[in-house]
Order: structure tokens, then C-alpha cells, then sequence
């Protein structure tokens, strides 16, 4: 036969495995002889690598095979750096190894190259195999440009959110069964799925193709204000099979804006041209705490502020209050004008002014309503106890007996007291009511 009998290789087995003891004859001439590749190295081949390709050639003859030339074939992207070896003579039944190497150009796109060997010695006619391919993968397969939106961006305790996850294939083949899972089983993040689960996965991503999935998620009622860390993990294959693995990390904001409710909690003072005590109270109404809070009472046109005008009351978590005594002068009626300053859990600064109504009244507003002042009722309070203990002191002084002494006290303040009580009698009324009137003509 003018031409030898080629026996050609599969061509996709070659590289997706490393190939050590995994043998596919590449040259066969009867009982001549008989080329095997053994292995790449590395395998797979990536653009920027240089590859040594190692071949077996076994004399089948029953006569010594002379020496021989044997080369190996590459087209661009595969690039030669030793693609030429002389192979001295072969006994009987003897195999020789030998091997190439090639580099891959850096800019190599991914796909499949031919590759064939050519072999020549005297006596024997030139063999040239079958072109085989060279499968070229690129190892940085990713999904670059992976983007996280959470909406709200913030999310109240209850309050439902969606996550929003966004890809971009920017190589130059699909990536298949892209899947996404979010990871949740960590008790200490309070977050629920809803409306979809936990995993869901995208088919393909052609090249240069985006995709996006959306996970709703809900957040527990009694979460604390704080920033979770979500772990998320994205698995995906590529066109030839292999699987990558990305894992990644979303933070999730949970909190709210701190709400309160501001009270005039007491008053000593409801006249004006007066000075007393006012207590406010603050209330922490809301899901989240306020922290380093502060109450300032302002000066106004309507009163003036005799104390520290600016209180500290701390920190007040969810459900706690506290109060702040301010003593006040009252020109006129009108609003205690309050400044309230504090920070929220992620340290966020507030300041925020509040209005007040301060009540002030008329005596007859006073009277019928009882609103005598504890300062007022203390000052006569003290008088009269004042009264008491000095006449007892001038009793005990004139009789030099403590009993007598409060006897005479008793009987001093109640003998005035009954006097007093006399001059209101109508005859006493009408004569000093005829006096006055005397009085008033003279003058």
C-alpha cells in the first residue's frame, strides 16, 4: 500500500482528565510500529501555558528500526518550543518515550485545536496521523460583575425586602446551571424566605449575556437593629463540563428610625409671674433603641429657664422612658419649646425640636380647678408649724412646763382664731361697713 493505514483518536477525552494512563494510539502501521500519546502536563491547557505532550513509539517488527525523526504539528494559537525529536534505533519489541512541548498564546481563545505527528525513518515510509484536537479551557471562567441590591435598603423589624442578585458572563462561552443559594441556616440571622426559597438556578448565561434572580425574604418581628452577614454560594459549569464555585457575602440592614413620644409630665407653676418646676418625660415608642439622648429646654419670650437648661438621659431601648426636671419663670402663657438630641443604633445623629403647651391660668382657672402649687401649700404649711412652735416656746418660757407650753399653744391659736372668726358677725359686718363708708367721705 502506497499510504499506511492511520488509525485517528477521540478527540474530546484528550485534557478534560489528566491522561497519565490513559493511552490512545496515534500512529499504527501494521506490525511496523505503533505511536501512543501518554499525557499532557498541566492538563488542562490554558492560554499563557506551555505544555509537554509525551508519546510512546514501540517497534513491532521483528528487526532492529532504524533511527528516526518524529514531529509534532501545531497550528497558532499552539505555539513551538521543542516540536522536533530524533529517535536513536529500537530493538525488537522495545518502546521508547519522547516528548514536545508547545506554548499557548496568552490571547487563545477557548476552544478546540488539531495537533498531528509526523513520523519518518529510513526504510520504512513517512507516517503522518490524523489531526487530533487540543481542547483549550479558560481556568478563569467567572461571573464577574456578581451585584447585590436590597430593597428597602434598610428594612424594619417585620417589614418584607427583596434581594436582588445580578450577573454578567463576560467570557466568550455559556455558563450552565448557574446556581445560587443563599444561606440562612445560621439561627442568629432573623430572616425568613418568602415567595421563593433559599436556592434557585438560571440555565445559561450566553457570552457577554446578564441574568438576575430576585429572593424575597421577610424579617423577623423582634430583630435587633444590626448589619447581618448573609453568605451566598454561586456554582456553575462551563462548556466543557468543569464546575466553579464562587462564594460571596451580602450585608442586610436591619433597623428603623427611632420614634418617641415627648410629654409634659408635671407642672408646679400655672400663673404667670411665677416660677416653678416642669418634668418632661421621654418615651421610647419604636423598634430600635435611642442612645446618648438628650432634653434641652430653650428660653423663650414666654419664660425663662432658671435651671440647667440641657438634661442626659442615656439610653432609652424600646419600651423605656425617662424624665427631665426643668425650673421655669412664666411671663405668658404659651409652648415650652424642647430639643431633642440623640443617635440611633448605627450611630445616624438626630436633633429635632419640639413644641409643648405650657398651661397657664387665671386665679378663678385656679381656684375652680384646685391647682394650688406644692410650693404654695408647703410655704403655709410651714408658716403655720413655724407659728405653733413659738408659742409653744413662749408657753413653756412662762410656765417652764412643756405640756402647759402646748396647752398654751393650743389655746393662744384657737382663742385668735375664734376672735378672728367674731369679726364676721352682721352686726361687726354692717358697723365696719358704715366706718368705711365714713372713711371714704372724709377723704
Amino acid at each position: 500500500m502506497k499510504k499506511s493505514l492511520l488509525i485517528s483518536i477521540a478527540l474530546m477525552l484528550i485534557l478534560l482528565v489528566s491522561l497519565v494512563d490513559a493511552r490512545v494510539t496515534v500512529i499504527s502501521k501494521g506490525e511496523d510500529i505503533k505511536i501512543d500519546l501518554i499525557k499532557f502536563d498541566p492538563s488542562p491547557v490554558t492560554p499563557g501555558s506551555e505544555t509537554e505532550v509525551e508519546f510512546e513509539i514501540t517497534n513491532l517488527r521483528k528487526e532492529t528500526l532504524p533511527n528516526s525523526n518524529i514531529k509534532l504539528v501545531t497550528k497558532f494559537p499552539l505555539e513551538p518550543v521543542k516540536t522536533d525529536v530524533d529517535i536513536p534505533a529500537i530493538k525488537p519489541g522495545e518502546s521508547v518515550q519522547f516528548s514536545f512541548r508547545f506554548k499557548t498564546n496568552k490571547d487563545a481563545l477557548a476552544g478546540d485545536y488539531p495537533v498531528s505527528v509526523q513520523f519518518y525513518s529510513p526504510g520504512l515510509e513517512s507516517l503522518t496521523s490524523e489531526p487530533f484536537s487540543v481542547p483549550v479551557i479558560l481556568r478563569s471562567r467567572a461571573l464577574s460583575g456578581i451585584g447585590f441590591t436590597i430593597t428597602p435598603e434598610i428594612i424594619s423589624p417585620g417589614e418584607k425586602a427583596n434581594v436582588k442578585i445580578d450577573f454578567q458572563n463576560t467570557e466568550l462561552s455559556s455558563l450552565e446551571d448557574v446556581v445560587v443559594k443563599l444561606d440562612l441556616s445560621n439561627t442568629t440571622l432573623p430572616f425568613a424566605p418568602i415567595q421563593s426559597g433559599t436556592e434557585q438556578t438560571i440555565k445559561t448565561i450566553s457570552p457577554g449575556s446578564s441574568a438576575s434572580l430576585n429572593f424575597g425574604l421577610i424579617v423577623f418581628p423582634d430583630a435587633a437593629s444590626n448589619v447581618y452577614r448573609v453568605p451566598v454560594q454561586v456554582t456553575y459549569y462551563d462548556s466543557t463540563g468543569t464546575k466553579f464555585t464562587k462564594n460571596e457575602v451580602i450585608g442586610i440592614v436591619v433597623g428603623a428610625k427611632p420614634k418617641y413620644q415627648l410629654d409634659l409630665e408635671e407642672s408646679t407653676v400655672y400663673q404667670k409671674g411665677k416660677s416653678g418646676k416642669v418634668v418632661l418625660s421621654l418615651s421610647n415608642i419604636g423598634p430600635t433603641d435611642m442612645k446618648f439622648t438628650s432634653l434641652t429646654l430653650s428660653n423663650s419670650e414666654n419664660y425663662d429657664v432658671i435651671s440647667k437648661s440641657r438634661v442626659y438621659v442615656g439610653n432609652l431601648k424600646p419600651d423605656d422612658f425617662e424624665t427631665a426636671e426643668f425650673n421655669i419663670y412664666v411671663k405668658s402663657p404659651g409652648t415650652l419649646k424642647v430639643n431633642i438630641e440623640y443617635k440611633d443604633t448605627f450611630n445616624n445623629d438626630y436633633s429635632e425640636t419640639r413644641e409643648l403647651t405650657l398651661p397657664v391660668y387665671d386665679n378663678n382657672l385656679i381656684n375652680k380647678y384646685g391647682l394650688i402649687t406644692t410650693e404654695s401649700n408647703g410655704q403655709i404649711v410651714t408658716f403655720i408649724l413655724l407659728l405653733f412652735v413659738i408659742v409653744i416656746i413662749i408657753g413653756w418660757v412662762k410656765t417652764r412646763s412643756l405640756l402647759e407650753g402646748i396647752k398654751y399653744a393650743f389655746s393662744t391659736i384657737f382663742g385668735m382664731i375664734i376672735k378672728f372668726l367674731k369679726q364676721f358677725t352682721p352686726t361687726n359686718i354692717k358697723k365696719n361697713w358704715k366706718t368705711f363708708k365714713e372713711f371714704v367721705k372724709r377723704q
